[in-house]
């Protein structure tokens, strides 16, 4: 799995097999990117996608547990990491 940061027009962090199914993965649970949006995409170290998922809170404000954190990580399928606060 690579790992891909968004910033525009909203923040995420996504876990996919290649860039062209992390657009996809953002645009099913984040929103819709034009296409000079997507092209600033950027790929990211597993270590910093890592150590930024583990920092977030849940929907909640509580600490996620760190047995979540790993079996999401772990998880060999596309999934959004991290979304804007503000969408949630």
């Amino acid at each position: 799995m690579r790992f891909y940061e968004f910033n525009e027009p909203y923040y995420a962090l996504v876990k996919s097999e290649d860039k062209s199914h992390a657009i996809m993965e953002y645009e099913k649970t984040v929103g819709n990117l034009e296409d000079d949006e997507a092209k600033l995409a950027k790929e990211v170290t597993r270590d910093y996608a890592l150590a930024s998922f583990s920092r977030v809170l849940s929907e909640d404000g509580n600490i996620i547990p760190v047995a979540e954190i790993v079996s999401d990580f772990q998880r060999e399928e596309s999934m959004t990491l991290i979304v804007d606060a503000s969408l949630t």
